[in-house]
């Protein structure tokens, strides 16, 4: 009996050091990836940035747990202030930290605690985690994020709003402009065309007229 407990015991033990080994790395996977992000032109001021880093989070969720997927968030998040630090006073890595878990949780909970695993309870816990993100991050940017970025930066709200709002305004002029000068390019192509066609009917006209002159005068 008391054999029995211990190999109990020795493999609850192996699987929690496998379970924190497992943690650790995609952790780590996941910081780099985080440190390999790139902002979004014409979409979001530059402090926006787009990266991969939630592709090993989720595969750790729904593999382990979302207890796992906050624990490999926290290590990622770690990693990345280690490896390449901050440009936003803290205020961005404790959004992605808060946002990376409002997004796999959910999907770890929908997917794990059913008794069949397949890819259409993946795909809708996916999906409601990314509504819930979505539904988070208009409420905490408002009234949580936003003003820390203010405070940190010492900047009034509207400047980062302005600062959106600018970066998209960018984007339709340059589109308008775009348009206009292809507004050009085909009037003046038509007006070139047309300015032939009417050029060469004159032409024409003489070149059938004449030979009938020359054939009145013979007679």
């Amino acid at each position: 009996m008391s054999e029995q407990v211990l190999q109990r015991g020795n493999a609850v033990e192996r699987s929690r050091t496998r379970t924190i080994a497992q943690v650790a790395m995609l952790g780590a996977v996941a910081g780099v990836l985080m440190n390999l992000e790139f902002p979004i032109p014409f979409l979001a001021p530059s402090f926006y940035q787009l990266d991969f880093s939630e592709v090993p989070v989720m595969v750790g969720t729904f593999a382990m747990g979302p207890v796992a997927g906050i624990l490999i968030e926290l290590v990622k998040i770690l990693v990345h202030l280690v490896t390449k630090g901050t440009m936003t006073a803290g205020v961005g890595d404790v959004a992605n930290f808060l946002f990376g878990c409002a997004y796999v949780v959910p999907a770890g909970l929908i997917y794990r605690f059913h008794h069949k695993k397949s890819r259409a309870h993946a795909v809708a816990g996916m999906a409601v985690g990314t509504v819930l993100t979505a539904i988070l991050a208009c409420f905490v940017n408002a009234f949580v994020l936003l003003p820390a970025y203010g405070k940190a930066f010492g900047m009034p709200i509207e400047t980062f709003i302005q600062m959106g709002i600018f970066k998209t305004g960018k984007h339709l002029r340059s589109e308008e402009s775009d348009n206009e000068i292809h507004s050009k390019k085909l009037h003046w192509l038509r007006k070139s065309f047309n300015h032939i066609i009417v050029s060469a009917i004159p032409s024409g006209t003489e070149s059938i007229s004449h030979p009938r002159n020359t054939c009145s005068q013979r007679k």
